[in-house]
């Protein structure tokens, strides 16, 4: 990516090195190369992306704020851990009173890791007003903090993720459609640029990267004779985490066991899933929690069809299904030796 962005900045076109400056200019350079990486590494959030540039033009500057929130989010994690270790760092060696500072900025930790949507850019703005009480414009610590007198200063953060922070935290995004639309464009192209290169090095080095394995076995199984002869040598597939599965390995797991949406073909594989919505962390490699809800009315629907239970329409009966009996194929283990369970409480009326 990087060189990509090397070959914008010192080629022979002055239209785009003037498009990538006004990027940078927009997003500054840490947000920016966040934004890159988070689309080349998500397939299809990127060909999301791009289908929508040929629709409304909102919907695109709406997926693309998607993006932008995203890296702020990841940039004001960055900082605050790195904030926070500093603190446990002078607690531990030389007994700092940091404890209030630590508890401060493991709730704007949480609060981040907790917000979704429009209420992300609040947590950011937070996180920065929490790192502005021990660190200034550059970056470097306050000089004058009582609680640090006896120790060493804390480590500086680094100054252009702690600027690009703070510009996020006061708003000073343009949020003009036509110039979002180029900023769109212009990303759009070096991620394009930047994926090609990474193609043709991994072609020219014989190797795959995870993505690749699933797109991969993902085209092959949609040869239905390539998929019929691996389902004969199946008879049980189960899948643990499933709250975790992304788009495409939900797809590779249909091709296998194609009873789950058609009643018209049948296999020998079994289905069994293992999973907790509560549970789910790895959105940033692209999993979808809503699959699991699928997943889950789908092998009800799929037992029904073969005798098993009775049907349903939306995943808001699934509950009522489970109830009812466990012949449907759903079972809740409502019972944990893992925690305490003076923590349930709390952590159910954090998840609803």
């Amino acid at each position: 990516m990087r060189a990509t962005v090397r070959a914008w900045l010192q080629g022979d076109d002055p239209e785009r090195r003037e498009r990538l400056l006004t990027l940078l200019d927009e997003l500054d350079v840490m947000v920016a190369e966040e934004t890159f990486l988070d689309l080349m590494s998500a397939n299809e959030r990127r060909e999301r992306l791009e289908s929508l540039m040929h629709g409304n033009d909102i919907e695109v500057v709406d997926a693309w704020f998607v993006h932008i929130h995203r890296a702020a989010k990841q940039l004001a994690l960055r900082l605050l851990g790195k904030a926070l270790a500093e603190l446990v760092r002078l607690r531990n060696e030389c007994g700092a009173r940091t404890d209030s500072h630590i508890t401060s900025i493991e709730q704007a930790v949480n609060a981040l890791l907790d917000a979704d949507g429009p209420s992300i850019m609040s947590a950011v703005k937070d996180a920065a007003g929490y790192l502005s009480k021990l660190y200034i414009k550059a970056g470097t610590p306050h000089k004058r903090n009582k609680p640090f007198d006896r120790c060493e200063e804390m480590a500086p953060l680094n100054s252009g993720e702690w600027v690009s922070l703070q510009e996020f935290a006061s708003g000073d995004v343009n949020a003009d459609v036509t110039r979002q639309l180029a900023l769109v464009r212009t990303t759009l192209d070096i991620v394009t640029e930047s994926t090609a290169l990474y193609k043709a090095t991994k072609k020219e080095r014989n190797a795959i990267d995870f993505d690749d394995m699933m797109e991969l076995t993902r085209a092959m199984l949609r040869r239905l004779d390539i998929s019929a002869d691996v389902q004969r040598g199946i008879r049980f597939l189960m899948v643990d985490e499933f709250q975790d599965t992304s788009p495409v390995q939900y797809d590779i797991i249909r091709l296998l066991v194609p009873d789950l949406y058609s009643a018209s073909t049948s296999s020998s594989v079994n289905l069994f899933i293992v999973g907790d919505a509560k549970q789910s962390i790895y959105g940033f490699r692209s999993a979808d929690v809503r699959l699991f809800l699928q997943a889950t009315r789908e092998i009800i629907n799929a037992n029904h069809r073969n005798g098993i239970g009775r049907g349903i329409e939306s995943e808001n009966a699934i509950h009522e299904v489970a109830e009812e009996s466990e012949d449907s194929g759903y079972v809740v283990l409502s019972d944990s030796y893992r925690m305490s369970s003076n923590l349930f409480p709390v952590l159910n009326g954090i998840c609803e």
